[in-house]
C-alpha cells in the first residue's frame, strides 16, 4: 500500500498547491492536515493500516466538517480495519512456510530459533516482506469504499499502487458498514463473562446496561452496568485491563476482594478513592483485572459478598 502523497487530488478551488497543515500519530492512524495555499482552505489526509484516504470539504473551510470527522472514526476506520485483519489471515500461509521450514509451529518468533540459524531466518523474512504478493496480496489492491459517506465532502481512496480513487457518495450509500473486528471480539468475550457470571449468581441470564466506556469514551468497547442488590457494578476494559467499578450505598466488605486484588495479583484497586486503601467498607471500589481468570475470580468474590450481605 502507497504509504505518501503521491499525486493528491486537486482541492475544491481545482488547484493542487498543498501543503502540511499540522498533523496526529497514532497508534492506529496517521492524520495530516492539508491547506491548500491558493484558496486557504483545510483538508486532511488519513493513513491506516488498512487504506489511505484524502477528505476535502466540497466549500472552502478552515476545518473539517464533523460529520466527516465521525464517518472516518466511527465507518472508515473500523471497514479498514476488517480489511487489515483479513490481509493478516491472507499472509498468513506465506509465513507458515517460513516456520515449516525450521520446523516450527505455525506461530513461532525468533525468539524461538536456534542461534546458529537466527541469520538464515531474518534474511528469509526481509526477503518475504519484500515481496509483492505479501505486501498486497491479491484482491487487495484497493481499500473497500466505506460506507455511508456524509454529504458537504469529496472523498479519494489511494490503491497499492499511489493512485487516488475518487468515491462516489451515491455508491456508499448502497452499502452497509462491515462489522469492525474490534467490537466482535468485543462481544464475544462479554458474552461469556455474563454467561458465567450467571451461573455464578444462580440465575439465566444477568440484566444489563450498555453504557459509555468510562475510560477512553470508546463506542466498539461499552462498558456494561448491572445491580447486585442495592449495589451498581459496571465492568469493561480499560486500555490492557478490565475495570470493575463498585457503587456500595450501603457500604461494600473489601477484605477478601483487597486481599485477592493487592496482596495475590499486585493490581490496581481503589477503595473510596484511596490508592490500594485498608479500609474495611467502601461506598465506591475500583479493581483492575488483567485476563479473563483473574476478572471472573473478582466477579465471583463480589457476587459472593452481595449474596452473603444481602447488600
Amino acid at each position: 500500500m502507497a504509504t505518501g502523497m503521491e499525486s493528491t487530488p486537486n482541492c475544491v478551488c481545482g488547484k493542487n498547491n498543498w501543503q502540511d497543515h499540522g498533523g496526529y500519530l497514532g497508534s492506529e492512524l496517521q492524520q495530516r492536515g492539508m491547506l491548500c495555499l491558493s484558496c486557504g482552505g483545510i483538508s486532511t489526509f488519513i493513513s491506516a493500516r488498512g487504506g489511505n484516504i484524502f477528505v476535502i470539504p466540497n466549500k472552502r473551510s478552515d476545518q473539517i466538517p464533523q460529520s466527516a470527522i465521525d464517518w472516518i472514526n466511527g465507518t472508515v476506520l473500523p471497514t479498514w480495519r476488517a480489511r487489515w485483519e483479513e490481509i493478516e489471515r491472507a499472509r498468513k500461509p506465506l509465513e507458515e512456510t517460513i516456520c515449516t521450514h525450521f520446523g516450527l509451529p505455525i506461530e513461532a518468533t525468533y525468539q524461538d530459533v536456534s542461534e546458529d540459524k537466527i541469520e538464515e531466518w531474518h534474511k528469509l523474512w526481509d526477503e518475504l516482506q519484500g515481496r509483492p504478493d505479501y505486501r498486497i496480496p491479491v484482491g487487495f489492491e484497493c481499500p473497500p469504499i466505506p460506507a455511508q459517506m456524509p454529504e458537504g465532502i469529496t472523498c479519494y481512496i489511494q490503491t497499492s499502487t499511489g493512485i487516488w480513487r475518487w468515491v462516489s457518495r451515491e455508491e456508499t450509500l448502497k452499502l452497509t458498514e462491515p462489522p469492525d473486528p474490534i467490537r466482535v471480539r468485543h462481544d464475544d468475550f462479554f458474552k461469556q463473562v455474563f454467561t458465567e457470571l450467571a451461573g455464578i449468581i444462580g440465575i439465566e441470564t444477568v440484566a444489563r446496561e450498555e453504557i459509555p466506556n468510562e475510560y477512553c469514551g470508546s463506542k466498539n468497547e461499552p462498558w456494561y452496568s448491572f445491580n447486585l442488590g442495592s449495589n451498581t457494578i459496571k465492568l469493561g476494559p480499560r486500555k490492557r485491563v478490565y475495570a470493575i467499578k463498585i457503587q456500595a450505598p450501603n457500604g461494600f466488605e473489601t477484605k477478601q476482594l483487597r486481599a485477592v486484588t493487592v496482596e495475590e495479583y499486585n493490581n490496581t484497586y481503589w477503595n473510596d478513592g484511596d490508592w490500594q486503601g485498608k479500609a474495611a467498607t467502601a461506598s465506591k471500589i475500583e479493581v483492575h483485572a488483567w485476563n479473563k481468570e483473574q476478572l471472573m475470580r473478582l466477579l465471583t468474590i463480589v457476587v459472593q459478598q452481595c449474596l452473603i450481605t444481602k447488600q
